[in-house]
């Protein structure tokens, strides 16, 4: 529903936005328009939702925008007042149930990390296990990519295949980045 609302008050697509407003600036490397779509069950809800195609090192390039208060190159991308705003947590893990994380303005926050690496920390939770964690009290992006193929998300967004790939949840792939932070810092 949040897409549809974009839309409306923009007057632009998602994903023509994320292209003219992020790609472009941020000079996204893999970055396809055509590849960008909605999908879902009409079945369940009208507003279906907008999964986006993106690389490994496109995805890090979102979270080091992030990190570094929506600049980019020197040029400020994304209002630092915004950034702060959208991922200063909302509801907390114990209100939300997922794992130890709360919840921005679409931004997990992990909260049972404590170490000043890890102060102010968000990630974003994408289909199949698909994360960026951005660490800006260290400026540091983790990044981890669940390599799924466009047709695969596809068929399974139309019903066509019942097939599940191993899924990374979140609990786990904190516990890697937690070990990375600590080989970094220490």
């Amino acid at each position: 529903m949040l897409g549809a609302v974009f839309e409306k008050l923009t007057g632009k697509t998602v994903f023509a936005a994320l292209d003219a407003e992020l790609a472009k600036p941020l000079q996204f490397q893999d970055f396809d328009l055509k590849r960008q779509r909605m999908m879902g069950f009409e079945s369940q809800s009208r507003f279906l939702a907008y999964h986006l195609f993106l690389s490994g090192r496109d995805m890090a390039r979102l979270g080091v925008l992030m990190a570094r208060g929506g600049v980019w190159n020197g040029t400020q991308v994304v209002p630092a007042a915004w950034v702060k705003e959208s991922t200063k947590e909302r509801v907390t893990a114990a209100n939300v149930g997922r794992g130890g994380l709360g919840y921005a303005y679409l931004w997990w926050i992990p909260e049972a990390y404590t170490s000043p690496a890890w102060a102010g920390a968000f990630l974003a939770s994408g289909q199949f296990g698909q994360f960026v964690l951005v660490l800006p009290a260290i400026d540091t992006v983790i990044v981890h990519r669940r390599a799924v193929a466009d047709e695969y998300a596809v068929a399974r967004n139309l019903g066509k295949t019942k097939f599940e790939p191993t899924r990374v949840n979140a609990p786990d792939f904190l516990k890697v980045a937690e070990m990375v932070v600590n080989a970094r810092t220490s």
